[in-house]
């Protein structure tokens, strides 16, 4: 089964399914090969700072600019395991700049994680939880020669939708036909 392309990314009841590449507390970043469909460790972060979320992608889609399936950043109480597939509700999505690059990074949480239950929208969220994140994504950068990310803001729960409907148009383009 190829994780990027064999997997439907609407699971029904407002939720979508998730791969996770990158667990909660590593600070080893692991990727799916686009060739292969299966996780391979990319690289161990320069900064020594662990992913404070579940990180990984939802299949079935193709983002533009970066040519990738949509990033998407889980919040849940545990911590899972690379290719874990979790069913998530989006709740919005973090604009990003990386390396000069758009690379929006969608917002959700575990549909199966009581402790999430009432979590609709980022407006939902404390302001440090928000911050955290932020925190992670303009800083994990810091210590890599030439790379650098800066940090645009949040959008809704209905523009994240927005962005994964539209990248998965753009998977059945590229993939389907």
């Amino acid at each position: 089964m190829h994780l990027i392309r064999d997997i439907n990314p609407v699971a029904g009841d407002g939720t979508y399914r998730m791969i996770v590449e990158t667990p909660k507390g590593v600070s080893n970043k692991y990727e799916v090969d686009e060739e292969y469909g299966i996780i391979g460790m990319d690289r161990t972060l320069d900064t020594p700072m662990p992913f404070p979320f579940e990180y990984g992608f939802i299949p079935g889609t193709w983002s533009d600019p970066d040519d990738d399936p949509v990033d998407v950043m889980a919040l849940m109480t545990g911590a899972t395991f690379p290719g874990c597939l979790l069913y998530i509700r989006v709740i919005g999505m973090y604009r990003l700049i990386d390396s000069g690059q758009q690379d929006n990074k969608i917002l959700a949480v575990c549909a199966h994680d009581g402790a999430f239950a009432d979590v609709k929208d980022v407006k939902d969220l404390s302001s440090q939880q928000l911050k955290k994140v932020e925190f992670f994504w303009e800083n994990y950068k810091n210590l890599t020669p030439g790379k650098g990310t800066e940090g645009e803001g949040w959008s809704s729960s209905s523009v994240a939708k927005k962005h994964i409907e539209e990248a998965i148009s753009n998977f059945k383009k590229k993939f389907v036909g």
